[in-house]
């Protein structure tokens, strides 16, 4: 998915050290010509800038509604 594109709840995986970690978007704030994206992941909170058409290999939760 591309970064532009991403939400807030969105997850994406990354190799890291011959291990997959997953991370979930906390955010996604729009700074001049690249996206500042807070995450989370089991090692803890972070942040990256990255430019509008990057690819993060992303899924999306579906929308559940409960009545």
């Amino acid at each position: 998915m591309k970064v532009q594109e991403l939400k807030a709840g969105d997850h994406f995986v990354q190799d890291r050290h011959g291990e997959s970690i997953r991370f979930e978007v906390l955010a996604v704030e729009c700074v001049g010509r690249q996206f500042q994206v807070s995450f989370q992941s089991r090692l803890g909170q972070g942040s990256a800038r990255y430019f509008g058409n990057a690819y993060l290999p992303g899924t999306r939760a579906a929308n559940r509604t409960v009545n």
